[in-house]
């Protein structure tokens, strides 16, 4: 073995300036920059293209003589819980935390050093290391001219980069390059293989295997010509997430970046040497091949190859000399060889061959410390294109979610790390979306009402208020578990309500506030009155709307002179029997023209005292729901009654809206299951929309949950009062529509880029590390996520829709009488 070598003695930096300035030993100049790359599996190939052209010119403007050298740190970490966004000790949210304690994950720090070389670096050979042989500073290096010349390039460079807005970079200082006592630098990460440990190792080799202090490592290298496939794609289709009808691309570095899910750091160096000293160089090489080719094809072969570069460099093509290599390592040497063994298979599954640096790892090791690369020597670079060269590079990190914000749900990205998403607000300070209305869509089966009471759960523990008007029973477990207001309809036990009753100071509201919402309050009556009046189809007139808004108008003004007579519908009616008629005829109203008041009476007449549904608009007991966090309306019975559904959907949303003045600094959030059941014509769209810009307004959401995309497409109505006014998309597994693929982008506003990403949520589950999972897309605006639905078992007790399950939780609740609370989280132990 080896004596291990003391980095101190021999350490090839040597020095650093305060804003950044690198010169090595050897003299020559650096400027490290950290990267920040586009997010993984969401960036559309025209995106892809931006990055890659982006490079691509930089580089080419960069010039012949400069070295940039780009690496990549992946290191695994394991997950901490967080419990700081947890209120009130919640049992379910702390075992959902839990549930990802210690899980694996890779963090990803990208960096891009740019080198000018004091000497040529095809002049150096391997075995010239400062490893093994220290150089005297070059006195070149410190004229001005050399040092502002350098300056200057990295300017334009950086400048050039950060244009495209999508791969950027931000240049590093001392203190981010060399750290300080307590905060480790980026030579700390390079030096520990960690982005948290502030100790210097010594570095050794034995037997091909690499030691940086307890650290093993193998370096598998990638350098000669013939190992490079003829045509490099830049832009590769992600095949476990892709179908024939979409793809969703990558670059093709990411099979060894973010894909190559061990530790590892991927070193991507590149020199751009002269153009007409690398023509002569192939030239003569050709010559060579040419005497010799009569004895071997290969010889030929190689000949013909590089005729073609030459030919094709004198038309403008730009060549460099690259080399690329990833070091995998690991404390545990059992570990480090499976590690090895995959790395290996990834390099193959592109097509170079796997090569592993068994005596020069060392070398490799030392000429990639940040700033150092100029010392890898000719022997370990090729000659390709820049094209190919700037497609070999890495262009992805992992999903960006922000820390805990208020109103988020913790998932899990597509690698199974656990991530806090936030829905509402962060996307609305971003300008992803206008509005937190949303959509989700999701078939039987999919998950959907899994996803809906885990969200819905989520949202309560951060102090938000939900109202639901469910059909099917979706969430009455977590009503009951949680303790909803739970209201339903019955023959027996009609839902009553009543929403003329309104006084503005009881909401605490005065002068500008007031008048705004009795004037929106007098809208929604109108709405009402419109649904009850007009049968499906039949047009409002100009005429019919002046007259409803004057009558509501002047039953409220007739009400504030007559403070006994209590607002409801029994005394609206009578108002407009006995009171509006005169006050009609004044306004110049012609019941055989404007308006025929003898059938509006008639119409209306079933909603009066006695009448079919004269409970439903006259109840009496005004209880106030705008404390309430969570209501829960029951709708199930009456889900095919073409005037109840509607009507009582409309007026539970018109109590919601009062309750969007009444309720501040808190998020109120409505859901409609199966909203187009309701929404059966254009007064009632015509209220949505009208709901829908009022939420926005006042710190709400109005959510529209369905099970079938034919819902939506079977009504114009329905998208245009629902699908267009909601700027956040939740939509689960719908595969079986891929056929269908532009019909769905159309529908949902959805930018065509997205389309690939939504179809292929659950198309690659096989996660040995994960619990039972599924997953959904997040469309936010023009940005769309794919992202898993992963909760601890505790967690999946509560949120539960499977009949078996929640029978076998019911009887046990019976059994013991506990509640149900109790009963599903121990229920959840037996698991």
């Amino acid at each position: 073995m080896k004596k291990p070598k003391n980095i101190a003695d021999i350490f090839p930096i040597l020095s650093i300036e305060e804003q950044g300035l690198m010169v090595t030993r050897n003299a020559d100049l650096c400027f490290a920059y950290a990267i920040e790359y586009p997010e993984v599996f969401i960036q559309s190939e025209a995106n892809y293209h931006t990055c890659l052209d982006t490079v691509h010119g930089a580089l080419k403007n960069l010039g012949e003589g400069y070295l940039v050298h780009k690496q990549d740190f992946f290191i695994e970490d394991k997950y901490t819980p967080d419990f700081s966004y947890i209120q009130n000790n919640d049992f379910v949210l702390k075992q959902n935390e839990l549930n990802f304690k210690d899980r694996p994950f890779l963090n990803h720090r990208g960096f891009l050093y740019v080198i000018l070389p004091n000497e040529d670096p095809l002049k150096r050979t391997s075995t010239n290391s400062s490893l093994f042989k220290r150089f005297s500073r070059s006195k070149e290096a410190t004229k001005p001219k050399t040092l502002s010349g350098f300056i200057e390039k990295n300017k334009s460079f950086a400048s050039t980069i950060n244009q495209s807005k999508l791969f950027r970079i931000r240049r590093l200082n001392r203190l981010e390059i060399a750290g300080d006592k307590q905060v480790p630098g980026l030579l700390d990460n390079y030096f520990t293989l960690a982005f948290d440990d502030k100790n210097l190792y010594d570095i050794s080799s034995e037997n091909g295997v690499f030691r940086v202090g307890n650290q093993a490592s193998y370096t598998f290298v990638i350098n000669e010509l013939d190992q490079y496939p003829q045509e490099l794609p830049p832009i590769v289709s992600f095949k476990d997430y892709s179908t024939d009808r979409t793809k969703v691309p990558a670059s093709y570095g990411l099979n060894f970046g973010l894909n190559l899910r061990v530790n590892h750091v991927y070193n991507q160096i590149l020199y751009i040497p002269s153009q007409q000293n690398l023509v002569t160089q192939l030239t003569g090489e050709v010559r060579r091949h040419f005497s010799f080719s009569a004895w071997s094809r290969d010889n030929t072969f190689s000949m013909e190859q590089k005729t073609a570069f030459i030919d094709s460099m004198k038309d403008g093509m730009q060549a460099v000399k690259g080399h690329f290599n990833i070091q995998t390592f690991h404390t545990d040497r059992e570990e480090l060889e499976e590690q090895k063994d995959v790395v290996s298979a990834a390099i193959q599954s592109t097509g170079f061959i796997s090569k592993v640096a068994t005596t020069f790892g060392e070398q490799l090791f030392w000429s990639c410390i940040p700033g150092n690369a100029a010392e890898l020597g000719y022997d370990n670079f090729s000659t390709l294109t820049l094209d190919n060269a700037v497609s070999l590079f890495n262009y992805e990190t992992n999903y960006k979610d922000v820390p805990w914000q208020n109103a988020g749900i913790l998932l899990t990205d597509r690698f199974g790390s656990p991530r806090i998403v936030d829905v509402f607000f962060n996307p609305l300070k971003e300008n992803l979306i206008s509005n937190r209305n949303f959509t989700v869509i999701g078939p039987s089966g999919s998950g959907k009402s899994f996803t809906m009471n885990n969200l819905v759960y989520y949202l309560l523990s951060s102090k938000a208020h939900v109202t639901i008007v469910d059909i099917g029973h979706s969430y009455k477990r977590l009503g009951e578990i949680i303790g909803a207001r739970y209201i339903t309809h019955s023959d027996e036990a009609p839902i009553r309500l009543n929403p003329f009753y309104f006084k503005a100071d009881e909401y605490g509201l005065k002068g500008q506030n007031a008048n705004e919402l009795k004037e929106e309050f007098k809208q929604v009556i109108c709405q009402i009155l419109f649904l009850l009046f007009k049968k499906e189809g039949d047009k409002i007139t100009k005429s019919e709307e002046v007259t409803i808004f004057h009558m509501v108008t002047e039953y409220y003004n007739y009400l504030d002179t007559h403070k006994k007579i209590r607002p409801c519908f029994d005394t609206f009616y009578e108002f407009t029997k006995d009171v509006y008629p005169d006050k009609f005829r004044k306004m110049g109203g012609r019941a055989e023209r404007e308006f025929d008041l003898e059938k509006f009476y008639f119409v209306l007449s079933p909603f009066y005292k006695d009448g079919q549904y004269g409970y439903l608009l006259n109840a009496t007991d005004d209880v106030d729901l705008s404390e309430e966090p969570f209501v829960i309306y029951e709708l199930d019975n009456i889900k095919d009654h073409p005037i109840l559904l509607p009507v009582i959907t409309l007026m539970i949303t018109n109590t919601y809206v009062t309750k969007l003045f009444n309720l501040s600094g808190v998020l109120k959030i409505l859901i409609i299951e199966e909203a187009w059941r309701a929404v059966s014509s254009e007064f009632f769209a015509t209220f949505l929309l009208w709901a829908f810009k009022t939420a926005r307004k006042h710190f709400g959401s109005i959510g529209v949950v369905t099970q079938e995309i034919e819902d939506l497409l079977k009504s114009e109505i329905i998208k245009d009062a629902i699908v267009q006014n909601t700027d956040i998309k939740i939509i689960m597994d719908i595969r079986k529509y891929l056929q269908q693929a532009e019909e769905v982008l159309r529908l949902f506003k959805i930018n065509s880029a997205n389309v690939p990403q939504i179809f292929s949520i659950n198309r690659s589950m096989q996660n040995s590390n994960r619990g039972p999972y599924k997953e959904m897309a997040l469309v936010l605006g023009d940005v769309c996520k794919v992202y898993g639905v992963e909760v601890s078992k505790y967690g999946a007790a509560i949120f539960t829709t499977e009949p078996s399950e929640v029978v076998q939780i019911k009887q046990l609740a019976a059994k013991k009488g506990i509640s149900q609370m109790q009963a599903a989280l121990e229920w959840a132990d037996t698991r």
